[in-house]
């Protein structure tokens, strides 16, 4: 990996690179202190999300920072991940893999741990793994469903999740297949209430107490809200609280438990700013270098709103029609003839899959989008997250 660029601010790094691409500047500070307060106060073992942001530079201060642990969701995650990180411990997380990326992660990477929520993939663990498999040092999570909540702005329980009956037997055979068992909740993304936290492991306890089987672990999943501009939610140290107490009788049920969470936004979204150029401005319409097919993917899912500094503008990104339209507030000042182009910055826009994030043919001078393959990311000192800026 190139090495990172250092500048102790955005308005630094805008004057010397003079960007034309977004760039992403990364606040490795504020990162650390994001892990840290996972490590320290959360009831459990964290694992980080690596969906989120699977940049080196972000995998190695989160590492280096007490996390070694990491929720992976597909091969490509735990070869990189692996890579990079060797003694990393890998918790393959996703409720659907193939065949063939069950085999490899338990025969080349060493994962022992993985989630399922329908009888199909539990077949498919017990195939990958073979009859030469020690099915006693392999732990399988049950999914179970969660509610939506009016608290969750991404709701997944459409997607994933065993009904209970369905997680009771699920139970069930993957004790019977010599596997110990454990049980797992995601209760949605940008969850900006402890509720559905409680709501959750009382589900829990009570499948637990139905199925007779010695459940080992319980993940409690991600959620845990960034806190962007207007997002109202409870201090983190909430969250912990609420985990610990709906712990408190599983612990006592059963002594051996262990506890794990899988934070990904709540970790990186403040770490992490995106710096983007007006190529035009039209009054109130904006033209940005960036957008819904991009860094802002989440502004059409949240409501079609940027909340930055400033006057509300309408923007679109390049490859952007009518319908891809959204509000964004930046202070955009009066640029002379002749000037470049002007450029916002917007906090904590860097957590995006992999899969999302870098499309080919767009070239980033000083930048490198999580999960692409070229160019480098701006690694910069930033004051504290959370405003923006303009030049």
């Amino acid at each position: 990996m190139d090495a990172l660029e250092r500048f102790v601010s955005i308005e630094q790094m805008i004057r010397e690179l003079r960007p034309e691409a977004p760039v992403y500047c990364l606040d490795a500070a504020e990162l650390r202190r994001n892990v840290r307060l996972f490590v320290d106060h959360f009831p459990g073992t964290t694992l980080y999300a690596v969906k989120c942001n699977p940049h080196p530079a972000v995998l190695d201060v989160i590492h280096a920072a007490g996390i070694d642990h990491f929720d992976v969701a597909s091969i490509g995650e735990i070869e990189k991940v692996g890579q990079q990180l060797p003694r990393a411990r890998l918790f393959f997380m996703h409720p659907v893999k193939t065949l063939s990326s069950i085999r490899s992660a338990y025969r080349d990477h060493a994962v022992r741990d993985f989630v399922v929520d329908h009888p199909d993939e539990l077949r498919k663990i017990a195939l990958a793994l073979g009859p030469g498999a020690e099915p006693a040092g392999v732990r399988v999570f049950v999914r179970i469903r969660t509610e939506p909540h009016a608290g969750t702005s991404f709701v997944l329980s459409k997607k994933f999740g065993a009904g209970e009956d369905d997680a009771l037997q699920l139970l069930k055979d993957v004790a019977a297949l010599g596997f110990a068992a454990a049980i797992a909740f995601h209760v949605g993304s940008q969850c900006t209430t402890t509720a559905p936290y409680a709501e959750a492991l009382a589900d829990t306890l009570r499948l637990a107490g139905r199925s007779g089987v010695d459940i080992r672990a319980v993940d409690v999943g991600g959620g845990f809200p960034a806190y962007y501009r207007g997002v109202a939610a409870p201090p983190l140290q909430e969250y912990f609280e609420v985990i610990g107490r709906g712990l408190e009788p599983l612990r006592r049920e059963f002594p051996q438990l262990e506890v794990f969470g899988e934070p990904g936004r709540a970790i990186v979204a403040s770490a992490i700013a995106v710096v983007t150029q007006v190529h035009l401005r039209k009054g109130d319409q904006l033209y940005l270098n960036d957008g819904f097919y991009g860094s802002l993917c989440e502004a059409q899912q949240s409501g079609g709103s940027i909340p930055l500094n400033g006057r509300t503008f309408t923007a679109s990104g390049p490859r952007e029609g009518a319908q891809r339209l959204y509000s964004l507030s930046a202070r955009i000042p009066r640029r002379p003839r002749g000037d470049r182009p002007r450029s916002t910055a917007e906090a904590g826009t860097g957590s995006y899959p992999a899969g999302r994030i870098g499309e080919p043919g767009r070239q980033r001078r000083g930048a490198e989008r999580p999960g692409s393959s070229g160019g480098r990311l701006a690694k910069a000192w930033l004051r504290p997250p959370g405003r923006s800026t303009a030049t």
